[in-house]
């Protein structure tokens, strides 16, 4: 993230390549945006903490990845203006590039617990972050339901 850059993957599809971007697999996003819609998502956690607008679900879009915890706004919007980022981690790029190398589908289901230093004062990951995980496996398990 600090340094973005491509990267050369192996494969069977033939000799290695050079990727900037895994997508997701287009039938796995089709259940999600199915799911997505039937899905109601909590606004408040178990400690009454809520959140000043209703969480959405997003379906789709660019996603990136690094390795180091995002907390700074300037960052953060870059890498919207940049690369069209809707959400920023640090796992789903290695997810999706070992799925990609071998062939097998790929989705990943992000839960944001804050604005990576866009929100008002202190970070806010400490209070929604159970918000965030609970709402993730509501939608988790509905999207596995739906699975063939």
């Amino acid at each position: 993230m600090i340094y973005t850059r491509e990267t050369t993957v192996a494969s069977d599809r033939g000799a290695p390549e050079t990727r900037f971007w895994f997508p997701s697999d287009p039938a796995l996003l089709e259940v999600a945006a199915r799911v997505a819609e039937a899905t109601d998502l909590a606004e408040c956690n178990a400690d009454n903490d809520c959140l000043t607008t209703a969480p959405q679900i997003r379906v789709g879009g660019n996603g990136v990845s690094g390795s180091s915890f995002m907390d700074n706004a300037g960052v953060r919007d870059w890498l919207s203006t940049t690369f069209e980022a809707q959400v920023v981690d640090m796992e789903s790029a290695a997810v999706a590039q070992v799925a990609w190398s071998n062939q097998v589908p790929f989705i990943a289901f992000r839960s944001l617990s804050d604005l990576a230093g866009g929100g008002e004062g202190e970070n806010e990951m400490g209070v929604f972050m159970s918000l965030a995980s609970e709402n993730s496996a509501a939608l988790v398990k509905a999207f596995l339901a739906e699975m063939p």
